[in-house]
């Protein structure tokens, strides 16, 4: 683990470091509190490994004139006993190439439970559009580095490649003001080691993401819905969906 954790903490460290001595363009934060409810299909098809849950949330994000950077980090079960306690966080950076679009895209994800913990790391190159409608989208292509370490064993080494798209749109509509997004992320050509001891499958592909609907009742509170669906992914080897519910307060 100490190979991915140290790398990461100089990269954030050397990120922050020149992120002081930039340009900022925009920035945000947020806390919010969410349930995320599977559809019963999911429980029965996962084994009851999937349940229901509530999990808090701390995200933010910030664009300079060199790039930008995002990420999030989820306390899951929190209202549980610390046996059922969970950790997720995500954080990427684009570095722009250019004034077209081009950036270098990096980033990494970690999992940990009381069992089991996961780091996947992603290295490539995107390209970001911007619409006359106010539609964004941003796409990446880029490698798979995973860590994986259980009571029933590990793995570490390449893992295949990822593409992933996130787009949003803001409109009006009855006096009141939403955003639509959708974040989706196919990895393919994983390692079959790596999916024997994922979720068993011999399927070396699988996406993973959600459709979120937001509507911003003040510039503090958001109340969001979204649609979270994954397949070959998550530790299971099946099509998983799901509804999150979420309140958000905007610093």
């Amino acid at each position: 683990m100490q190979k991915i954790i140290l790398p990461t903490t100089l990269v954030v460290a050397s990120l922050l470091t020149f992120s002081a001595h930039a340009e900022m363009t925009y920035s945000f934060g947020n806390v919010s509190i969410n349930y995320l409810e599977w559809d019963a299909d999911t429980e029965v098809k996962t084994g009851r490994n999937k349940e229901d849950f509530s999990y808090l949330e701390i995200e933010g994000g910030a664009g300079f004139n060199w790039g930008e950077v995002y990420g999030f980090y989820d306390f899951e079960e929190w209202d549980k006993n610390s046996d059922k306690h969970r950790f997720f966080g995500k954080g990427n950076v684009r570095y722009f190439l250019g004034d077209q679009g081009w950036h270098l895209f990096g980033q990494v994800s970690d999992f940990r439970t009381k069992d089991f913990d996961e780091t996947n790391t992603f290295l490539g190159i995107g390209k970001s559009f911007n619409f006359s409608n106010g539609l964004w989208l941003k796409a990446h292509a880029a490698i798979h580095h995973s860590f994986q370490s259980d009571k029933y064993g590990s793995f570490d080494g390449h893992n295949g490649y990822q593409l992933g798209v996130v787009w949003g749109k803001d409109f009006s509509a009855l006096g009141q003001n939403f955003t639509v997004a959708q974040w989706h992320e196919y990895d393919f050509m994983r390692d079959d080691h790596y999916m024997a001891s994922h979720d068993g499958s011999p399927n070396t592909s699988g996406y993973n993401g959600a459709i979120s609907g937001w509507w911003h009742v003040t510039d503090h509170f958001d109340v969001g819905v979204q649609y979270r669906y994954a397949d070959d992914y998550l530790g299971s080897p099946t099509y998983q969906n799901g509804t999150i519910l979420s309140l958000k307060y905007n610093f």
